[in-house]
């Protein structure tokens, strides 16, 4: 994906075809289970990391943040639903953070989703 530059008045990142501000949103979390191999253990802290598009574009937006913060994307939860996601974890919030996406409560995320299956039930 080619890199644009946002207009200067945004802080955040551009979508790679259209110059329009695009936002990935960070929900904390905790594991609900054990994973051994990026070293998690039950109850440790770990993010959902969704995109606020919704459809296309936000699969898009989704797997572009996953590459930037060096998560592989068949790592992906629930592809081509309402509920697609990342779960990250560590350095990756703080790579994330540093390139516009933000964190977001609960409430938001549950609005996020019941708009984004509201567009998906269409």
């Amino acid at each position: 994906m080619g890199a644009t530059s946002c207009p200067a008045w945004t802080s955040t990142r551009c979508s790679p075809t259209s110059n329009t501000p695009m936002t990935l949103l960070i929900n904390p979390t905790l594991a609900t289970r054990d994973l051994p191999r990026p070293g998690i253990r039950r109850g440790d802290r770990m993010y959902h990391l969704l995109s606020d598009l919704h459809g296309a574009a936000g699969t898009e937006e989704l797997l572009a943040g996953a590459r930037a913060c060096g998560m592989p994307t068949r790592f992906i939860q629930y592809p081509g639903t309402y509920r697609e996601h990342f779960d990250i974890h560590g350095d990756m919030k703080d790579i994330l953070l540093a390139q516009g996406a933000r964190m977001a409560a609960n409430r938001e995320i549950a609005l996020l989703l019941r708009a984004k299956r509201a567009d998906f039930d269409r």
